[in-house]
């Protein structure tokens, strides 16, 4: 019986991220995601090679005075490997198609991080 390899996770295809956070109020949050679901659909579909996730604080936060908001997190990842234009107009298109959908639900700014492998 022969075994096969085990693979060795950090061995993986090389993969470049995008995040992006950004808060809403308690109340706008089922509107939200539903409005961020249907965007990364629409990104994905647009741009092969493209994977998207949407994810959340697993708590709420508010001060005295504000209702409570949660902070919801995008991520979008391709490989290194990925077309060099897409990867560099992936923050415009992202921005183009949620940004603006999203804004009546933001309190504050949308912040971008990207992330590629340690060398």
């Amino acid at each position: 019986m022969s075994h096969l390899p085990v693979p060795n996770p950090l061995e993986g295809p090389a993969e470049r991220w995008w995040f992006i956070y950004y808060r809403v109020h308690l109340v706008d949050l089922a509107a939200a995601v539903a409005v961020a679901r249907e965007g990364q659909r629409a990104l994905c579909s647009a741009h092969p090679g493209l994977s998207a996730s949407l994810m959340q604080r697993p708590s709420s936060s508010a001060s005295p005075d504000s209702l409570p908001q949660m902070t919801l997190l995008e991520t979008y990842r391709a490989a290194l490997d990925w077309p060099a234009d897409q990867a560099a107009a992936l923050p415009t298109a992202i921005e183009r198609t949620l940004g603006a959908a999203l804004a009546p639900w933001l309190q504050g700014p949308r912040h971008l991080e990207v992330f590629e492998p340690c060398a």
